[in-house]
């Protein structure tokens, strides 16, 4: 198997995104790309009443779709649920042995970036435990990213593990301006001052602070400290700007769509329309929607500069592009003058559902050039969120490698679900090297008929998100009457908490992913260490050696039992003894009984135990497995795994 060259960390994709935007400046804003499929314009858009909750009883004739003003034909639209009063999320539990791409509720993906650059060390402070509150009020399935730009800062990748991103919040910082500037010049009249030179805002500036005009030291004061103002909103405005660009960049690499919360007191653009514009596009590009929590000065704030006279106009200045950059790419500008937990609240409940319309276009909307788009509806009170402009793009297939592609499959937290896949794990002690190994049983169902050609990989990241170790090799498979490949893989690991990504992508591009949590348990101990239990149908006549499998289904009457035991102790394993149970739950009473046959392990130290249970009389359904170990009197082990009795065929 081939490792992967490829780092796969999102986290490494959010740390540089500074330098990633600022050597590739948009001078010339690309328009967003709309995806079509069968010839459709597909048009995401959320609409919302006065509270901000999305109407979700509109049909295709309350939509009202033009482009470049003229009428267009909305053939479908669809509301998507994207919250936790999804009956499917709210009852879903995460099988804690069987992972599998076709069950899980549809999780979103949530970045939220915070402007330090323009932002207090106060408000920074204050905000994040605000942020805490929203993040714990995500639903289970979604994925959540926390970057603070520019850089250093958090970068977090997407992670169902909420304990990583509390723990990254106080690291979260601002800037500390204090009282830095002797005279009272608004960043309004600052910017005036330099780049406009504009005389009544001059002159108005001189009898304000100097009490009068002709006094030249204080005149000549006035536009230093002016200037020396203007370089710094100029500087940290260009650094968020470019940080905030690279970022939306980077996110290409992350399949799907995803929701940003930008957080910030406001940044300046020296050309608002264009620059937001030139965000917007490559946020359409990367399939970002994005939202910005606006946050206001707090009065006394230590580490916030003196409060200036045009404070109103300063506001306004650092609203302007952000405003304009929010209603451009799906979103809104949230204020936030007095509780951020009520601005993240209105975010939190607009982002609970949309709609995904399907658009007829016209020849002229396919000729990739710009074009406006607005979206309407039949309701008093609605507001509508959606992009304003296009690039029409048909639906084309990847042209990379496959081996490029799956390192991009595995680098998304987004499941795919084309070829769909179920993942079980198992963890025992490698024989040779006497570490832990982790063994790895995977089904996939192939769409098409006949041999199938698959590109699979996996990754397993640690619990600061840190790839440790991958692989990825073409298998083509034989497949037999079930249509199912089954694909195995062991790697050795060091014990810890794990989360394992696995994907796949057949010859015709369809794609499946998954995610599993993984514990691998310490085997080499002073104790006695138990590995999993392995289950498998009984073959009549055959005499080959159990396999992992995802989910054992036994049609012949017979199942085996199979686990492992070691010890740093050899005297140990002399006294232990193990009995297998059959059980209808995994805590239930036993059904049936075995003593386990106690012997040395074929290779390695530690030992094996193993027992056949008749199970011909049980009825057919899911039961569990259960292996009992005891060293003398006391037991020193359990586990236990599923399984599936099948009527004969």
């Amino acid at each position: 198997m081939g490792r992967l060259s490829l780092s796969l960390s999102v986290a490494l994709l959010l740390a540089p995104v500074a330098t990633a935007f600022a050597q590739d400046p948009p001078q010339d804003p690309q328009t967003p790309v709309f995806r079509s499929g069968v010839d459709l314009l597909e048009v995401d858009v959320n609409v919302v009443d006065n509270t901000g909750r999305p109407i979700g009883d509109l049909r295709v004739p309350d939509f009202n779709v033009t482009v470049d003003g003229q009428q267009r034909t909305v053939v479908s639209s669809l509301f998507v649920r994207d919250d936790s009063s999804d009956p499917a999320a709210a009852t879903y539990k995460a099988d804690p042995y069987v992972a599998s791409n076709t069950d899980r509720p549809r999780g979103r993906l949530i970045i939220i970036a915070v402007d330090q650059n323009n932002i207090t060390s106060g408000r920074a402070r204050d905000l994040m435990s605000s942020v805490k509150k929203f993040v714990e009020a995500l639903p289970a399935a979604d994925r959540v990213a926390l970057v603070g730009l520019p850089a250093p800062g958090p970068a977090i990748d997407f992670t169902a593990n909420r304990q990583r991103v509390y723990e990254a919040l106080p690291a979260m910082r601002g800037i500390d301006d204090g009282n830095l500037e002797r005279y009272d010049i608004g960043e309004q009249e600052a910017i005036a001052v330099v780049n406009r030179g504009d005389e009544l805002v001059i002159r108005r500036l001189l009898e304000r602070e100097c009490g009068s005009v002709t006094d030249q030291t204080c005149v000549s004061d006035i536009e230093l400290e002016a200037s020396r103002i203007a370089q710094r909103i100029r500087t940290r405005s260009n650094e968020s700007f470019y940080a905030l660009g690279g970022l939306l960049r980077n996110l290409r690499e992350v399949e799907g769509t995803k929701s940003m919360l930008f957080i910030s007191q406001g940044f300046i653009f020296d050309d608002p329309q264009g620059k937001s514009a030139a965000l917007a596009a490559v946020a359409a590009e990367s399939r970002v929607n994005l939202n910005v929590i606006l946050l206001t000065d707090i009065v006394g704030d230590a580490s916030s500069a003196r409060r200036s006279a045009t404070v109103r106009e300063d506001r306004e200045l650092r609203q302007q592009g952000l405003e304009s950059l929010a209603a451009r790419s799906r979103g809104a500008l949230f204020d936030s003058p007095a509780s951020t937990e009520i601005a993240l609240d209105r975010v939190l409940l607009e982002m609970s559902g949309h709609y995904l319309l399907g658009v007829e276009p016209t020849q002229k909307d396919r000729d990739g050039k710009s074009h406006q788009i607005r979206v309407q509806v039949k309701r008093r009170g609605a507001t509508v969120r959606s992009r304003r402009e296009f690039q029409y793009a048909g639906r084309s297939s990847d042209r990379h490698p496959r081996e490029e592609q799956i390192v991009s499959l595995l680098r998304s937290p987004a499941t795919a679900t084309d070829l769909p896949m179920r993942l079980a794990t198992y963890v025992f002690q490698d024989p040779e090297s006497y570490k832990e190994k982790l063994l790895l049983a995977v089904e996939i169902d192939p769409t098409a008929s006949g041999p199938a050609d698959l590109m699979v990989g996996f990754v397993v990241f640690d619990g600061q998100g840190r790839a440790v170790t991958n692989g990825r090799e073409r298998k083509i498979f034989t497949l037999g009457s079930a249509r199912t490949a089954q694909y195995d893989a062991a790697v050795t690991m060091e014990p810890g908490t794990y989360t394992l990504r696995f994907a796949a992508i057949d010859a015709a591009g369809n794609r499946g992913s998954l995610e599993h949590n993984v514990r691998v348990f310490q085997m080499s101990t002073d104790n006695v260490a138990v590995g999993d239990l392995m289950l498998a149908r009984v073959q009549p006549g055959s005499t080959s050696a159990l396999r992992p499998v995802v989910t054992a289904r036994v049609d012949s009457g017979q199942l085996a039992i199979f686990t492992e035991f070691y010890s740093n102790k050899k005297e140990l394993l002399d006294t232990v003894s193990v009995v297998m149970e059959v059980a209808a739950d995994e805590s239930g009473p036993a059904l049936l009984r075995e003593e386990g046959v106690v012997e040395p392990r074929v290779e390695g130290a530690g030992r094996q135990a193993s027992a056949v249970v008749p199970v011909g009389e049980l009825p057919p359904g899911k039961y569990f497995g259960r292996a009992i170990i005891s060293s003398g009197s006391q037991v020193v082990g359990k586990v236990s795994r599923p399984f599936v009795i099948v009527a004969a065929p």
